[in-house]
């Protein structure tokens, strides 16, 4: 019998009157074609997938993948006389073109039967093809195109699969790089809003005031001991026997803090500020210390009268 001779189908489609031990060649013609044994009624499938008894039963080949040089031939041996039907497993070969053959085809059981068998066909199968689901029910034999998953031992945990734990790595480390963005975002706002209350704060402070830094030197405080300009005059203190420089004076006899005050402040003055001291004090007159009394235990200096007093402004 040759196999996609000519197109898809078999040459002759059956064969008759075939013997018990007579051999059954199948050529196979380019470009690739099979033979698998079916039941009747189910044109397309696999004969063992068609009942739970004919498991590891039928005859069927691969496809077979062939050109002119080089040709294929499948034999069976005949050990009943009982119809015999097959297809070829070819994509679309036996749904669309509804290639089925048969050997000792009888009045009940026809090959013309098996054609219309295949033309209702809703699919086709080759040997190891899952078995698909709305198919359970008419094939009772086969695997299913959903297996059933094997029971987890008592002893072991849930096992995740590879993708599982992909997608849960990938999930956690967007959650972080989210969490980090947030929390920049929020500090910086923070620090910023901070920035602009501190530069409020100080221009509320500094407002109206000259940004020119130094001291007022328009004002001078009022001190009694010190004159309109210059520095304080020393203080004259009170002398007690047995002292060996006045109460006004500390340690060695060195210059008083009151004239490296008053030094300090002269280096600040204006020219007019220096004639003008300069000219007040060239009229003090010396002030003469009387020797105490016997008996007398201590005695005041007298003040020169400065007749000339700084001008009051």
């Amino acid at each position: 019998m040759k196999v996609g001779s000519g197109g898809f189908r078999f040459e002759p489609p059956e064969l008759k009157n075939v013997s018990v031990g007579d051999t059954v060649s199948f050529e196979f013609y380019p470009p690739d074609h099979s033979v698998i044994q079916a039941e009747f009624g189910s044109a397309c499938v696999p004969y063992s997938y068609a009942d739970k008894d004919h498991a590891g039963k039928g005859f069927w080949t691969p496809l077979q993948y062939v050109d002119f040089t080089n040709m294929t031939t499948y034999n069976i041996t005949i050990n009943d006389t009982a119809p015999i039907f097959f297809y070829c497993a070819a994509p679309k070969s036996c749904t669309d073109q509804h290639m089925v053959g048969a050997i000792n085809a009888n009045d009940t059981q026809t090959l013309q039967m098996q054609i219309d068998f295949a033309k209702n066909a809703d699919f086709q199968l080759q040997v190891g093809d899952p078995v698909p689901k709305e198919a359970t029910s008419t094939i009772l034999n086969g695997p299913t195109s959903a297996p059933t998953s094997v029971p987890a031992s008592s002893s072991g945990g849930v096992h995740l699969s590879s993708g599982a734990i992909a997608g849960i790595v990938v999930g956690a480390v967007a959650f972080l790089i989210v969490c980090a963005a947030l929390f920049f975002f929020v500090g910086r706002s923070k620090s910023l809003k901070e920035s602009i209350k501190r530069q409020y704060a100080n221009e509320n402070i500094n407002g109206g005031r000259s940004s020119t830094p130094g001291p007022d030197m328009g004002y001078m405080p009022h001190d009694s001991q010190v004159p309109r300009y210059g520095s304080p005059a020393p203080p004259y203190g009170q002398h007690h026997v047995g002292e060996q420089y006045p109460s006004g004076w500390t340690g060695s006899p060195q210059m008083h803090q009151g004239h490296m005050s008053m030094q300090s402040h002269m280096s600040g003055m204006s020219h007019e500020q220096l004639d003008y001291y300069k000219h007040t004090q060239a009229h003090v007159t010396p002030v003469e210390l009387h020797s105490p009394q016997p008996g007398q235990e201590e005695f005041r200096a007298e003040l020169a009268d400065n007749s000339q007093k700084a001008p009051r402004t």
